[in-house]
């Protein structure tokens, strides 16, 4: 399964530094190689892309803190290519979460996993395309 997402990942974050930093780290997470013992330290961000994003999703339920639509869009779009690749009742869960601290962000996320699951199928019929024309058969499903 892995192997099947890792290419959909890297399609959807090719354009996104701050996206594909935090892919590589759910990554290393899933590899193993992410929760070492040890205290984190005061005023880091947490390793986990998860986290991080959900850490930047509560800044935004703050009334205090000046958030800009540009800001974030780009948040809802790192979002969803995290949430997208969740089991279904965890992303569920994740957007319940994110609906009770921000109800616009929750339904940005919703709009932006929207487009990633749209370029997923656009990238799938292409490919059915491509090898039917070469006549071979079309990928797995």
């Amino acid at each position: 399964m892995e192997a099947k997402i890792n290419p959909e990942m890297d399609k959807i974050v090719s354009g996104n530094t701050a996206l594909q930093q935090a892919v590589e780290q759910q990554r290393a997470m899933m590899a193993g190689g992410g929760a070492q013992g040890g205290a984190m330290p005061a005023g880091q961000p947490p390793a986990d892309p998860t986290a991080q994003i959900m850490a930047r999703i509560e800044a935004f339920g703050n009334p205090q803190v000046p958030t800009s639509p540009v800001e974030m869009q780009q948040v809802a779009q790192e979002a969803a290519a995290i949430f997208a690749f969740m089991p279904e009742v965890e992303k569920r869960a994740k957007l319940r979460e994110v609906e009770q601290i921000n109800p616009v962000m929750a339904n940005l996320i919703r709009k932006e996993m929207d487009e990633v699951h749209k370029q997923k199928n656009r990238d799938f019929i292409a490919q059915g395309e491509a090898a039917m024309q070469q006549g071979g058969t079309p990928p797995p499903m």
